[in-house]
């Protein structure tokens, strides 16, 4: 093979690979839960408004056993290295490890949201082929309630539910088109610092249409 063949050749399995690449990355921030500060306000106030069917929960809540706050060293030494990284999203210091999961009959998609190199949410979704009825969708939320609470002789009877520790952490079933559990960080330095980010992205985001205008009427 000639010097123009291999370099022929290499550049066609640069450009396969790069517009793989970039396919994954499209996959990927489709399936990403959270793009923006508004995003995760939005889901800590969707929580915050459950007044029924909230559960206590026993102890402090940690998906999988990894306490919120943890590094990212620390979810790759239990789950290992996650199929994709996505790290390109409007939150400043954000980055996305994604997980194929399956367990049992269950296939699901795992995501943990890191800012600033802590873990601050986690969310399963169940996989499009999973079909869940009202058998399967009880199953799912007795096992949380049986792992999570004290409250063994209740039986999960609502999607709208959520379960809560006295850190502020919390557990929510989101029902639509895909089954989720939502694990969210209650912890108030970490609420406090998203409030100020989404104040600066308001103010630059009107500052941005102020001289947008000014440019525009320069030319009228």
């Amino acid at each position: 093979m000639n010097f123009a063949t291999q370099l022929t050749g290499g550049g066609l399995r640069y450009s396969r690979n790069a517009f793989n690449n970039e396919k994954r990355k499209v996959y990927y921030q489709n399936k990403n839960d959270i793009s923006s500060v508004l995003n995760i306000m939005d889901i800590i106030e969707d929580v915050k408004l459950l007044k029924k069917n909230v559960y206590k929960a026993k102890d402090v809540i940690s998906p999988f056993g990894i306490p919120f706050g943890s590094s990212q060293k620390v979810v790759t030494d239990v789950f290992g290295k996650p199929n994709f990284i996505l790290s390109s999203t409007e939150i400043e210091n954000h980055q996305v490890y994604f997980y194929k999961r399956r367990v049992t009959s269950y296939k699901y998609l795992l995501q943990i949201h890191f800012i600033d190199n802590e873990m601050v949410y986690v969310m399963n979704k169940f996989s499009t082929n999973f079909v869940y009825d009202e058998k399967e969708l009880n199953n799912i939320g007795n096992m949380l309630i049986e792992k999570y609470t004290d409250s063994l002789n209740d039986k999960f009877i609502s999607d709208d539910f959520s379960i809560a520790d006295g850190d502020g952490n919390k557990i929510r079933i989101v029902t639509s088109m895909n089954l989720k559990v939502r694990y969210v960080w209650g912890n108030e330095r970490f609420i406090s610092k998203l409030n100020e980010q989404l104040r600066n992205d308001i103010s630059q985001n009107v500052n941005l249409k102020k001289n947008k205008r000014s440019f525009l009427m320069s030319f009228l």
